[in-house]
This record gives structure tokens, sequence and C-alpha cells, in this order.
């Protein structure tokens, strides 16, 4: 299966992280995986190129710099006479929908709202299934009053939730939504930490958890010390 999957940003952070250990899983597994980076200047390359195997191609912007140079420029434009600065996202919207013919993409999964926003009209447009990933935006949303984005939630084939308190957030909101999941805590941990952090983690006797958590202590057989959030 060809799949592409579509985030705010390729820096540190929760939904990021997520997306693309999601990526090089989904790769591991036999499937043909792209990643579209919507802010194409949001990237950490080391991490990326830590986290994401080779066969995985990253899409954006940055691969037209003279189209992206001149969409800044209308953009800037738009806000200086008064009007919705959109011709960026525009172009952007575009360029995905080029990407998904391109690469005869069967299935979209999105991880930011901003990414759900510009993909979901592309995705109807061309009859491709979305799978959107609430990491936590929405029930802010919902909790600041805000009730807009549900078109967008309508177009989602799936939706996908980090927490069970986010999915009840959602169904109580709108009844009539997709069928919405909740992502299971072992997916979540195999998804968000390294694979080696994981597997030692696993496979510690359970006394060492909570000296891990704190900083991380020498076991008595004179094991080096963990430490948080490295491989």
């Amino acid at each position: 299966m060809r799949i592409l999957i579509s985030t705010w940003s390729l820096q540190v952070g929760g939904g990021e992280v997520l997306a693309m250990n999601l990526a090089a899983e989904l790769q591991r597994r036999g499937h043909e995986v792209y990643v579209f980076n919507q802010r194409a200047e949001l990237i950490d390359h080391d991490l990326v190129a830590r986290l994401l195997p080779p066969q995985v191609k990253v899409l954006s912007m940055a691969d037209n710099p003279k189209s992206t140079f001149w969409a800044y420029k209308i953009n800037a434009l738009q806000g200086l006479l008064g009007r919705p600065a959109t011709f960026y996202n525009q172009r952007q919207q575009a360029y995905l929908a080029e990407c998904l013919l391109r690469y005869k993409i069967d299935v979209v999964s999105s991880h930011a709202t901003v990414s759900d926003d510009i993909c979901a009209p592309v995705v109807e447009r061309l009859g491709l299934p979305l799978v959107i990933t609430e990491h936590g935006e929405y029930t802010k949303f919902l909790q600041e009053g805000r009730r807009d984005f549900l078109p967008v939630l309508q177009v989602a084939k799936r939706i996908l939730a980090v927490s069970d308190y986010c999915r009840h957030k959602l169904e109580r909101a709108f009844p009539s939504l997709p069928p919405c999941r909740q992502c299971t805590m072992a997916l979540l941990r195999k998804l968000m930490l390294p694979r080696q952090l994981v597997v030692r983690w696993l496979f510690r006797p359970k006394h060492l958890y909570s000296a891990w958590w704190r900083g991380g202590l020498r076991t008595k057989a004179g094991g080096t010390p963990y430490k948080r959030f490295s491989r």
C-alpha cells in the first residue's frame, strides 16, 4: 500500500515524532511510505535522519524553492492589501495533490489540525481516504467553545484519538462523526519512544522503572544509567 503521512513539521514534538515513527514502522512492514511536511522550514534534519529510514521520501514545498519564494511574497502582498493571506496554502494544496497523483497514494494519514485543514479538501476532491489522528488539539478547541472544524473531521474515513478522553469529547460533541477509535497505549509507546529504549524498558525489572524516570540510576549489576529520550 502507498501511504502519505502529513504533519505540521518535522521537529521535536509529540505528534511529529509519532508521525515519523509511524512512517518508519509502516515502511518496515513493507508499505511504500511518504511524509509530507506542511512547514518546509520547520525541519530537524538530524532527527529526520535518525527516525526515518532512507526509503521514506520527505516531500514539502522546499522541493520547489522558486515557487515557495513567490508564494510567500504573494501571501505578504495579500496581507498588505487587507485580504486573507491564502496563496501559500493554495500552492501547497496544489503540490500535495500533485504528489498524491504522482506517487499513486492509496491513503493519507494526517497528524496536525493545520495539516488536516490542508489535506481535507484535496483528498475529498481526489476521492482518497483520509485518516485523522487527534493529538489533543481538537479537544482544546472544544474547551474554547469552537465547533468550526467539524467539516474537516467529516471528510475523514477514520479518526484516531491518542486518549480515550479525547475520543469521548469528540463523540459527545459530534455524534455523527466518522468512526473514532483510541490508539492503544502499547502502540503509542512503540511509536513515541526509540525502539531500543522500549525493548530495554520492557525487559527491565519493575523496581527499576521509578529510578529510570527520576533521571537514571546505576543497576546493582553495574549497568549504565538510563537517559530519558536517548537511544
